[in-house]
């Protein structure tokens, strides 16, 4: 009768997951933000007479570029001179005017030194006073990377792996690595002087600040080599570096040197920026749909920051007072929660934030029955796996048991994919591409 019961949450997670991305597309973003009529071009609150003849340049970066691209390709057709947006590796779609070049994600590679250097060089054939749309979403950071003179390749691409386990929030993470980067932190504004820019922003950040987003290549950043520091020795990391790179910052330090724009630099003609996706428009989204599907619902409008641990922790706890009546929401119930968790990797295991917050709260809730957990990466992707996360329930662990798999020796591995893929219950959802962080639903049965 239980499984029963669970099947039918975990379908009905599911559909409120896909249902709520399509409507969040990346597709729909665009539309809702750019719109081309005669020949004025609207973006946001503002409007550009574009005449018979000017066309509109565009550039791009992120897990979600690619997708963006296109759709601006629908709405502005011919009006494009030339394009030029850097995508995951994989992306198997073609653009009409706008090129795609592929890159890699998580940590930099060769392939984000070319694809940095190929878009400055693009950057420096658009004509003067050009309109220039920008198209960032998550994954920039390492999608488009040069290291300044005196740093390896090698060299960043081993900090970004430190960074990733050490258990930084993402703005640490991104505080950190705009320090040592040619592009990043607003660097990339030094190429598009005399440019009318507007960045079109998909946020996978909680705060949703512009600065943070991909590390921020065409916003003026304001954190320094000390803030960088206080986080690497924050997270034990200073005896870690690569020699490089740890003379390159305290060289920097030490001659109080930087390289980065200003507030108040006049480089640019206009420069207009539009968060046009956050990952609370997609958990506003799921509550009301699950309203209309006759489910009491609530979702929290801030996106999280802490410790995956923390997070499952809480979500699990506030499931349990749903349930047994300590808060006041009828039940059926959902209630959604998403940002961006953090995990301290110290096990030899394979895993991502959704898995591993998935199996903690599978501890946390086992044995209370009729509770069901969905936790997925919107961009169909959980750390280096082939998943976007799992599903879970108040029989999870009690299953694995049975199975004679212990779920506190897989968590201590971090080693959560191979105690769902046992299990069958990881979630695959290759038809999403954006990145609004991660999401989790929990579904209350009466």
């Amino acid at each position: 009768m239980l499984s029963q019961i669970y099947s039918r949450h975990r379908e009905i997670l599911l559909d409120l997951f896909h249902e709520s991305m399509a409507e969040l597309s990346p597709a729909t973003m665009i539309q809702r933000k750019v719109q081309l009529k005669n020949r004025t071009l609207t973006v946001g609150d503002r409007e550009y007479w574009l005449g018979s003849s000017e066309k509109v340049y565009v550039i791009g970066s992120g897990k979600a570029s690619g997708t963006l691209a296109l759709e601006l390709e629908k709405i502005l057709g011919n009006r494009i001179a030339d394009g030029l947006v850097v995508v995951n590796r994989g992306f198997s779609k073609k653009g009409k005017r706008i090129q795609f070049f592929e890159s890699d994600h998580p940590t930099p590679t060769n392939s984000s030194f070319s694809a940095a250097l190929e878009l400055i060089t693009f950057l420096k054939t658009i004509p003067p006073k050009s309109i220039l749309i920008n198209l960032i979403s998550g994954g920039t950071s390492s999608l488009i990377y040069a290291p300044p003179v005196g740093i390896e390749l090698q060299s960043a691409a081993n900090l970004w792996s430190l960074l990733l386990d050490s258990g930084a929030t993402i703005e640490e993470m991104n505080t950190v690595r705009k320090q040592i980067s040619a592009v990043h932190g607003g660097r990339l504004l030094r190429f598009v002087k005399n440019l009318r820019l507007i960045d079109l922003i998909l946020s996978d950040v909680p705060g949703n600040k512009p600065e943070v987003i991909g590390s921020g290549p065409t916003t003026v950043d304001e954190t320094t080599i000390e803030d960088a520091l206080a986080i690497l020795k924050k997270f034990d990391l200073i005896k870690k570096l690569p020699p490089d790179i740890a003379d390159y910052l305290f060289n920097r330090l030490r001659f109080n040197d930087s390289d980065k724009p200003r507030l108040g630099s006049d480089s640019l003609l206009d420069h207009q920026q539009y968060v046009i996706g956050t990952s609370t428009d997609l958990a506003a989204i799921i509550a009301e749909k699950a309203q209309k599907k006759n489910f009491s619902s609530r979702y929290y409008k801030e996106a999280y920051s802490d410790s995956t641990k923390k997070i499952a922790i809480q979500i699990a706890k506030d499931a349990i007072a749903v349930l047994n009546g300590q808060i006041e929401l009828q039940k059926p119930a959902i209630l959604v929660y998403h940002g961006e968790s953090y995990v301290s990797v110290n096990g030899n295991g394979k895993g991502g934030r959704n898995q591993e917050l998935a199996l903690t709260a599978a501890l946390a809730l086992e044995g209370q029955h009729k509770i069901s957990l969905l936790s997925l990466g919107t961009d169909g992707k959980d750390g280096p796996t082939d998943v976007a996360g799992a599903a879970i329930n108040g029989l999870t662990t009690l299953r694995a048991r049975k199975k004679d798999l212990h779920p506190e020796e897989y968590l201590k591995d971090n080693d959560s994919y191979s105690f769902f893929s046992a299990l069958g219950d990881t979630i695959r959802t290759e038809k999403h591409v954006t990145n609004l962080m991660d999401i989790q639903l929990i579904l209350i049965e009466a």
